[in-house]
């Protein structure tokens, strides 16, 4: 694409943030901290667009709208899992407190939506509401209707699009649910191996990165997910802490048209013909550097909190730590002895578990997803696992969000 470009007069600047290639393109310039191998610095392309944007604004001396610019970056860092430290945490920050009181008619008609209080919205919220809303354009139709709802001035028109892409969100979700049902019936029977590799040409090509997250989150495996084209297949992946999934990848380069990405997440796009020695090589390759590996998930405990004690105090010394987000991780607390006072069945199909907990003289609503709570009733005292979390659905309510819970004791 450079060469042609560079044919027809162009130059080319790329703005990349992901493993460079051996051999660079011949572009005019090519910002990337990865080139530096003595960097650390994790931007996304958001970050890396707004780094680019400030360089030039203080070289040509107009006027800065870091506010404007802010609230697009703090999206991209959050949405593309991004470290959450050093300078991304600062400009996520920033990102969000701008987002707050944005003026953008786009931003507030997405909140509005996705019924988020723009004063309580975090990390939380982009991740699991605005930024779904975000991708599902380019899921399930075209990309541009998310650029259009993030530079229209009309708020008519933003609130439309809003609405689109809320729509499409619910399809992707029944695509995603669907596209997963499909999946685990063709992984039936290959669930034992270390890495797992699926394709169908009825698995779409915008959601295989959610069916390859689904399927971590199932069996904690490295897991690609492709959609067979009729000459050519585009894969996805994601992986777990313990396996660098592009370092697989370029254990074996020559297979593949192209593919990049970076540890936990990446892809690839290959010959149709040459997918049985790549699920060979990937799997043959996981089974070596994962051998001997207990690959049990298991819950990492930041402290042991009764949850009586969990007031006003130890409430803003927490949120002193966020934002959140990979490399970042809200603090997780194990609570003993806790009361059920209230117990119900929430949910489509009342898989997750709405709570009423207490300590105390110490009151807690509580959310548990996916958690049938066996063993557990009102009036029964439980141990649980948690973190606290924003319930943006109550004006910045805040609830715990129990991550496993069980039978307990006094």
């Amino acid at each position: 694409e450079v060469a042609t470009a560079r044919n027809h007069g162009m130059d080319v600047i790329i703005l990349d943030h992901h493993t460079v290639p051996p051999l660079l393109p011949a572009a005019l310039a090519i910002v990337n901290p990865k080139r530096d191998p003595n960097s650390t610095a994790e931007p996304s392309a958001g970050g890396i667009c707004y780094y680019v944007l400030r360089a030039l604004r203080e070289a040509m001396d107009f006027p800065e709208d870091d506010d404007a610019m802010l609230e697009l970056v703090a999206l991209s860092t959050v949405c593309d899992l991004a470290p959450m430290v050093e300078g991304n945490r600062a400009l996520v920050r920033e990102g969000l407190r701008a987002i707050a009181k944005t003026e953008r008619p786009g931003l507030r008609a997405l909140l509005e939506v996705a019924r988020i209080d723009p004063a309580g919205v975090d990390t939380e919220a982009i991740g699991f509401a605005l930024g779904p809303r975000i991708n599902a354009a380019g899921r399930m139709a075209h990309a541009r209707l998310a650029f259009d709802l993030l530079v229209s001035t009309d708020e008519t028109e933003a609130r439309e699009i809003a609405a689109e892409l809320d729509r499409l969100n619910r399809e992707r979700r029944q695509a995603t649910q669907d596209a997963m049902a499909l999946a685990d019936e063709l992984i039936a029977d290959e669930t034992d191996a270390p890495l797992l590799m699926v394709g169908h040409e009825d698995l779409p090509a915008g959601i295989v990165g959610l069916v390859a997250s689904k399927l971590v989150e199932t069996y904690y495996k490295p897991s690609f997910v492709y959609h067979r084209g009729e000459h050519e297949s585009v894969a996805s992946a994601r992986s777990i802490r313990e396996f660098d999934v592009t370092g697989a990848l370029r254990s074996c380069p020559e297979l593949f048209v192209r593919f990049g990405g970076h540890r936990m997440a990446a892809g690839f796009t290959a010959a149709n013909e040459r997918l049985p020695e790549i699920k060979e090589r990937l799997i043959a390759h996981a089974a070596e550097l994962l051998a001997g590996r207990d690959l049990t998930p298991a819950l990492e405990i930041d402290a042991e909190l009764p949850l009586k004690e969990l007031r006003g105090e130890e409430i803003r010394w927490l949120s002193r730590l966020a934002p959140h987000g990979v490399e970042n991780p809200v603090p997780t607390f194990l609570s003993r002895g806790v009361l059920v006072r209230k117990l119900r069945a929430v949910g489509k199909d009342g898989d997750h578990l709405k709570l009423q907990l207490k300590d105390g003289a110490v009151s807690w609503p509580a959310i548990a997803f996916r958690q049938q709570g066996d063993g557990i009733a009102e009036g029964t005292l439980i141990d649980l696992v948690w973190t606290l979390t924003s319930d943006s659905y109550v004006q910045g309510g805040l609830e715990l969000n129990v991550l496993d819970l069980r039978p307990g004791s006094s």
